[in-house]
């Protein structure tokens, strides 16, 4: 299990990683998912898709060899926004890794 946070800027102090990873762990407890054993991945940083994220490549390498088989989110925005969004959710779940929001979104329900 991988718990993804991100902030955009200093703006953002109100919703800091602390805050975010508080908000995933309460969805683990509400939807069964262990929490014991858990990557944590901290970004800072806009989610501009011009230039690298460093900490997505490494959620993204994870996935793909298999260490991580659930990311968890606060919200799907903290991933990316339009379409860059569903290509990263489906590139996870192309892995078989499932996706969990705290707004609701489980991409094991999706399909």
């Amino acid at each position: 299990v991988l718990i993804y946070t991100r902030i955009s800027s200093d703006v953002q102090e109100h919703d800091s990683h602390a805050r975010q990873e508080q908000k995933v762990r309460e969805v683990f407890a509400r939807q069964g998912i262990d929490g014991g054993d858990v990557l944590v991945i901290r970004e800072t940083g806009n989610a501009d898709v011009s230039r690298h994220r460093e900490e997505l490549s490494k959620l993204l390498d994870a996935v793909k060899d298999g260490t991580v088989t659930v990311v968890d989110l606060a919200d799907l925005t903290r991933l990316a926004r339009g379409p860059e969004l569903a290509a990263i959710i489906d590139q996870i779940v192309a892995h078989g890794a499932r996706v969990v929001s705290g707004d609701g979104f489980d991409s094991d329900q999706a399909k």
